[in-house]
């Protein structure tokens, strides 16, 4: 009769250890390498086979080493070495692999099969902002600063925000946090072609020309990127074609340990703060394990010009994989697309740039702005759109002049009946109003800054 024989994976020895119901769970990151050891034994001494199931297999790029003898737990046992490094198409899948010891003298005689569940991780950011002060730019939503929200602007002043994405890299109930295994290096930019769902009553995006706007209707040919005009919610970090990417047109800088920020600069001055991390207790299937997440802080400067006057601007801000090799490079794909409060790919600030408002720079006076910025015009006209300022020598440093007066277009105006009636100029109503194609096109309730009766010095 054949031998009695009773294959067994050696328990300490084989990684990882199973759950109650012999199913291993681990994560594992595009450009990292997932090793499981198995060991198995007979208590008979017989020799074991340590087998991979053909159902389900294995994915793609997965090694299985030769058997090879060992002594364990001062047993001879037999050991094989499973092997996964995931590329960037397999990012976000997950697979199943399972093992099984049978006896090498008697296959029928098999253990208990090993299940392995293998997540190609993904990764979560939980964004936070808030201005240079530690305010949220726009009002909270149930006591949070959702990652979304519509800023007031004027010309002339530097808008900064810090900016942080603690990263959340595990896809099992109850599990939170990135182990080394799980997580990516990743790095903050400004996103091209930016979309932002929850930045006012309907969604806003920066969108290529040709293609159909978000809800529908026909191929965008005008305000869309690829137009060769700057118009529209674009920028030069969403739409370098048309805008063209400018020195300080929403810079986005990592942060610099011991930084600082400084709203003076034109572009990111370091950080006002050190990388963040934060440690969360967690219970898997079988133990109690700590895991890291790291937050990501960087600021994100702008400051609107001329060009921008009366438009609003979209930018966003996304989290991406720095790794530069194809067989690797995910890009954005590790990063989950659901939004759910302070969760997003993205981070995004809809900049609504005041049309008819400046904004002072530190040492201005009404003539040195009616001279550089309105181009020359006569200052005691904006002397006289401003009568609440006292002092027109005396400014204070960001606060908002008015330009001139606000014209509401009628239904029937045109730019040459406007400038009859506003004693002003067609030019003056165009350099005065970037947001007004050069065709003069307007609309009824478009507002128009007009400077009355403008004149050179």
């Amino acid at each position: 009769p054949a031998p009695q024989t009773n294959p067994a994976f050696l328990e300490g020895f084989s990684d990882p250890a199973p759950g109650p119901s012999n199913v291993g769970f681990w994560e594992v990151a595009v450009g990292k390498v997932l090793t499981l050891t198995l060991v198995a034994v007979d208590s008979s001494g017989a020799m074991v086979d340590i087998v991979l199931l053909p159902s389900p297999g294995a994915p793609n790029g997965a090694r299985l080493s030769a058997q090879s003898g060992i002594t364990a737990d001062g047993r001879a046992a037999h050991q094989r070495v499973f092997v996964f490094a995931p590329t960037a198409g397999q990012v976000g899948l997950r697979f199943q692999v399972s093992f099984q010891p049978r006896s090498h003298e008697t296959p029928e005689n098999m253990g208990d099969r090993r299940d392995y569940v293998i997540q190609v991780a993904t990764t979560q950011p939980q964004w936070s902002i808030a201005t240079l002060a530690g305010l949220c730019p726009w009002p909270l939503v149930g006591g949070v600063c959702l990652p979304q929200g519509i800023q007031a602007a004027a010309v002339g002043c530097t808008y900064t925000y810090v900016v942080a994405a603690a990263l959340d890299c595990s896809l099992r109930d109850g599990l939170r946090g990135c182990s080394y295994s799980a997580s990516y290096n990743l790095s903050l930019r400004a996103q091209a072609l930016p979309i932002c769902e929850g930045c006012g009553d309907a969604p806003v995006a920066v969108r290529p020309c040709g293609t159909a706007p978000l809800g529908g209707g026909p191929a965008a040919t005008e305000g869309c990127c690829g137009d060769g005009v700057c118009s529209g919610v674009e920028s030069g970090a969403g739409c370098p074609e048309d805008c063209g990417p400018g020195p300080v047109d929403f810079a986005v800088a990592d942060c610099v340990a011991g930084g600082t920020c400084d709203a003076s600069v034109a572009g990111p001055g370091g950080c006002c703060a050190a990388p963040l991390w934060r440690q969360a207790q967690v219970t898997a299937a079988t133990t109690a394990t700590s895991y890291v997440a790291q937050s990501i802080v960087a600021v994100l400067v702008w400051r609107p010009q001329r060009q921008h006057q009366g438009r609003r601007v979209l930018a966003c801000v996304e989290a991406f994989d720095r790794a530069t090799d194809p067989v690797y490079a995910t890009g954005t794909a590790a990063v989950r697309q659901a939004r759910a409060g302070a969760s997003a790919p993205s981070l995004c600030v809809l900049l609504d740039v005041a049309g008819c408002q400046y904004c002072v720079p530190r040492g201005a006076t009404l003539r040195s702005i009616a001279r550089h910025y309105l181009r020359n015009a006569d200052w005691l006209r904006l002397y006289n759109a401003n009568p609440l300022i006292p002092n027109p020598g005396g400014l204070i440093a960001e606060q908002r002049v008015n330009l001139g007066p606000v014209y509401t277009v009628r239904p029937g105006d045109t730019l040459l009946a406007i400038a009859a009636e506003m004693r002003t100029t067609v030019k003056a109503l165009l350099e005065n109003n970037p947001s007004v194609p050069a065709d003069g096109r307007i609309y009824a309730g478009q507002p128009l800054c007009v400077l009355v009766c403008s004149a050179a010095a």
